[in-house]
């Protein structure tokens, strides 16, 4: 089968573990014929950087094609736009048999629409936005109902399913384009289930070169480290524990404005480590490693893939949907501290959580399980 995933506005970054990563490679993984549609953007050391169009075929056989915004008007409206003429004829070169749509936003959506009337394909559409991300001033919340609803109009006739990641998303579409319930269905993000071994292997290793003790209680940490991924907070519950077999990581970018606050807190206390901008495969060692990841702020993906690597979990109450009863909810620092001191004080409690992420990861946030589900 020939699947295409169009992210005109992803900015599709090989080796990352963003969720059109991982739905393309497993289709690949699959036997099918994968492609994917980006623009000319990507991420490099957690910057997004302009890069230059490409067609080359990755390392997991999956062919990127990266294509250049036609110019509408000056750069800010071209990039609010995102019109590509060329991808009518990719269509027409590619033939696709389905095709995933990354975005419920662009100009693209209608001439992704019209080729798939006239071929009678297979539609779907994914949505990772929310008004925490998306429309977040007067200005461009008009723009987005008025134009880039104009332009999911044209699409929502055609689509089978919008495939939207949690609540806020739900409630984006809904109130936006007032999109019907039949219209919607859930599609969280996921990750790639570890598997024991490769986390005692990752485990082991970590103890070594960061010379922990044997019976450690890893803490991890992650992100673009703003205010409101509450970092802050973190290392303050964390530090009030005086247990020496705590340690707690840290890795990620802290944005210029955080580094007064964050950097004397990380120096203050021997147990904690920033260890910077970390890729995928190292991502995936740091949580193999790991006991409980803690993401009290700002929503993050990553919060599904350390389930994924076998994690426990401190979160906000915006994942409750996603998590059910499996992680801790906790938004402050006493919280938080409540938590992490709990553990320490009784190992069952660790264990016990980690399995039922564990069981959670395996039913709901499995990518490979996933990714059939647009090919159908």
């Amino acid at each position: 089968m020939k699947v295409l995933h169009i992210g005109i506005a992803s900015h599709f970054t090989d080796k990352m573990l963003y969720q059109d990563n991982i739905l393309s490679d497993f289709n690949a993984k699959a036997g099918h014929d994968v492609t994917y549609i980006s623009d000319c953007y990507l991420y490099r050391d957690g910057a997004l950087t302009e890069t230059e169009e490409c067609d080359c075929v990755l390392d997991n056989g999956v062919r990127l094609i990266r294509v250049r915004y036609d110019r509408v008007l000056n750069g800010f409206i071209t990039r609010k736009i995102q019109k590509a003429k060329k991808i009518v004829e990719l269509l027409n070169e590619i033939s696709p048999d389905t095709i995933l749509y990354h975005g419920v936003c662009g100009y693209e959506l209608m001439d992704v629409a019209k080729y798939v009337k006239e071929k009678g394909i297979p539609f779907y559409i994914d949505s990772h936005e929310s008004f925490q991300n998306t429309a977040m001033t007067p200005i461009s919340k008009f723009a987005y109902k008025y134009i880039h609803g104009f332009f999911v109009r044209k699409a929502l006739p055609v689509a089978r399913k919008i495939l939207y990641v949690g609540d806020a998303e739900r409630e984006y579409l809904e109130e936006m384009y007032n999109i019907s319930d039949d219209m919607l269905e859930y599609y969280p993000l996921g990750g790639i289930l570890l598997d024991e071994e490769k986390q005692k292997k990752y485990r082991k290793r970590f103890i070594q070169d960061m010379h922990f003790p044997e019976n450690v209680i890893v803490c991890t940490h992650s992100g673009k480290m703003d205010k409101g991924k509450k970092t802050e907070e973190v290392i303050k519950a964390f530090s009030k524990v005086d247990d020496n077999r705590l340690r707690l990581l840290i890795y990620g970018r802290i944005p210029d404005e955080m580094k007064d606050t964050l950097y004397p807190l990380i120096e203050a206390d021997e147990r904690i480590s920033f260890l910077g901008w970390k890729n995928a495969s190292e991502q995936e060692e740091i949580l193999g490693a790991t006991d409980i990841y803690i993401q009290p702020g700002t929503y993050s993906a990553t919060a599904q893939i350390a389930l994924c690597d076998g994690c426990a979990v401190i979160l906000n109450r915006g994942y409750m949907r996603a998590m059910e009863d499996a992680a801790f909810y906790e938004e402050d620092a006493e919280g938080i501290e409540k938590v992490i001191r709990t553990i320490t004080e009784d190992d069952n409690k660790l264990l016990i959580a980690k399995q039922k992420c564990a069981e959670l990861a395996a039913r709901r946030f499995d990518y490979k399980k996933m990714s059939d589900r647009y090919l159908k």
